[in-house]
């Protein structure tokens, strides 16, 4: 009895803790936004402190952004048949995590709770893992999403 007792305890464990790490990571920079930013307050964040995993640097991708021209930029093979965001966590230039967001309306890209970043002409951005990020909450015809400005990238 004792030992079967040990055994669920230790999967309900492993389960416990291996469902963050398969938490969308949207989802979990949304949860930290929403428990550390009071809603129409100034805020700043560092999107490390949302993450739950060890990375140097982020790249975040719009969906217009061609599969080779992505893994030529960050230095990975991508294949992929979606029409998404993609974000990229690397440390020391290894691939850690990465997520697609795939747009299933492409007249109504965010939906609630989504997170956005500036990006720049090329359609992508990279960014440290000391970056600070500024808060911007937008409303849609569903609900909030947020869009993150980095506030110390050159």
């Amino acid at each position: 009895m004792k030992l079967v007792f040990l055994f669920l305890l230790s999967c309900s464990l492993l389960y416990s803790c291996n469902r963050r790490y398969n938490e969308p990571l949207n989802n979990q920079v949304s949860e930290y936004i929403r428990k550390s930013c009071q809603e129409n307050k100034p805020c700043k964040i560092q999107l490390k402190d949302a993450t739950d995993f060890s990375w140097d640097k982020f790249y975040f991708f719009n969906e217009a952004v061609e599969d080779n021209e992505i893994g030529r930029i960050v230095g990975i093979n991508f294949s992929s048949r979606f029409t998404s965001r993609k974000w990229f966590f690397l440390k020391d230039n290894q691939l850690v995590r990465s997520e697609e967001q795939i747009l299933y309306e492409v007249d109504l890209p965010m939906k609630t709770g989504d997170v956005d970043f500036d990006y720049d002409e090329n359609k992508f951005a990279v960014f440290q893992a000391d970056s600070i990020f500024e808060l911007e909450t937008s409303k849609t015809e569903t609900g909030v999403y947020y869009r993150l400005h980095c506030i110390n990238c050159k």
